[in-house]
Parts: structure tokens; C-alpha cells; sequence
């Protein structure tokens, strides 16, 4: 079953964004239980599955929006507080960060048109994930598809990357396989969305992904 990505998870009060480019997204956490996210709306996918993951668990939760932030939420059981800021280009917030901040930056999250881009009539109509051998036609930088962005820059963000103090978050390889699990048809839009995720989906296990980095470091520090 595929929900929209923009509909709500109740009682979040979470409003339906457009949609745009994915330019990959940085994610900090510090231990003192305050967790920001900073990016596209792709960005803002992954913080919507945190927030119902969350919300399964503590339901004693304050909205707030602080200036500068698209939303934050307050469990207010586990005094933790969790934010969104909208934003396409992450050097706004380089000198914001405080020091000793942890951060992450997200990969490339794949599209799965066929037979054209967004613009041009391209689909996703499938119900099933797709073969490895599929993800290759469909992504593989030699066949210079709609698709091969996301490999292209995740080639000159691992390079970039190298000299910095960010964790990488790589969800672009276990995402490619889920071409089955965008809203499509179910977007709400005038074409086909084959960028976004359902919710629940793919975005949850994004965000185990991150729990399990965070919980390493922890471990490692």
C-alpha cells in the first residue's frame, strides 16, 4: 500500500511541499537529544518517516517553528526535539553549525522514470522491486539514461567528501532496487512522481540506517 509522501501522519500538521531536484542533504545530531535536518524536499521525506516513527512510541509532542526552520517537534517524554530547515544550498548553514556537531550527508536518492524525464511523460508503474540487473540498465553510467544522475554526482561527492568531517550516509545503492516504491500515479500531481517515496517505505529504512551509524559512533566514542 503506497501513501502519499506529503500526506500527513496524524497529528503532525505536516503541509504538502512541490516538488524539486534532489541535491543530496546534510544531517546533524548532537547528543544533548537535538537532532536537525537541512535539505530538499527529499530531505524532507526522511523527516517525516523519523517523526511517525517517533510518534509510535511518544505521543506527548510540541510543534514549534523557530526562524529559520521549516518545523520542529519536541517529545517532550524523552525531551527530544527533532527539526527540518528547507534549503537547496547547505553552505547557508556552514558557519550555523555549532563545533563538535556530528553530521551527515545523505547520498543521491535515485529516480525511477521510464520512457522519458518528469517532463516528458516518464512513469514508474511497476509492483515489484527491480532485479540487479535491471538497477544496471536503468542506472549504469555507460548507458547515459534519464536516471544516471545520482551516480554521476555521488562519483564527485565521495571525492569531495574525503577531506571533510561529514559521515556519509549511502542509500543510494539499497534504493535503486525500489523502483516499485514511489507514489507514481498517487502523487497528487499532473505527472508521474517517480522521485519521492511512499510512507511508510524506503525513507524508514533510510533512517535505520542512520540510527545504526549513530549508534557506532556512539559506541566508538
Amino acid at each position: 500500500m503506497c501513501l502519499n509522501p506529503y500526506w500527513r501522519c496524524e497529528g503532525d500538521g505536516l503541509h504538502e511541499e512541490e516538488e524539486e531536484e534532489d541535491e543530496g542533504g546534510e544531517e546533524d545530531m548532537r547528543w544533548k537529544r537535538k537532532e536537525g535536518r537541512f535539505g530538499d524536499s527529499l530531505n524532507r521525506n526522511m523527516f517525516v518517516s523519523l517523526f511517525c516513527t517517533l510518534k509510535r512510541v511518544s505521543s506527548e509532542v510540541k510543534k514549534w517553528r523557530p526562524a529559520g526552520a521549516d518545523r520542529g517537534f519536541t517529545f517532550l517524554q524523552h525531551n527530544l526535539t527533532i527539526a527540518y530547515h528547507r534549503t537547496n544550498l547547505l553552505v547557508r548553514y556552514g558557519g550555523e553549525v555549532p563545533d563538535g556537531t556530528i553530521k551527515f550527508f545523505r547520498t543521491q536518492s535515485p529516480r525511477h522514470f521510464g520512457g522519458g524525464d518528469w517532463n516528458q511523460g516518464g512513469s514508474c508503474q511497476r509492483l515489484q522491486p527491480m532485479l540487479p540487473q535491471q538497477v544496471e540498465e536503468l542506472f549504469s553510467l555507460k548507458n547515459n539514461g534519464t536516471n544516471v544522475e545520482a551516480r554521476m554526482v555521488n562519483e564527485h561527492l565521495y571525492k569531495a567528501l574525503e577531506e571533510s568531517n561529514l559521515h556519509v550516509l549511502d542509500i543510494t545503492r539499497m534504493s535503486e532496487f525500489g523502483a516499485d516504491a514511489h507514489p507514481a500515479t498517487a502523487g497528487g500531481k499532473k505527472h508521474d512522481d517517480c522521485m519521492h517515496w511512499c510512507l511508510p517505505g524506503i525513507t524508514d529504512t533510510w533512517n535505520d540506517l542512520f540510527v545504526t551509524h549513530l549508534n557506532d559512533l556512539k559506541i566508538r566514542n
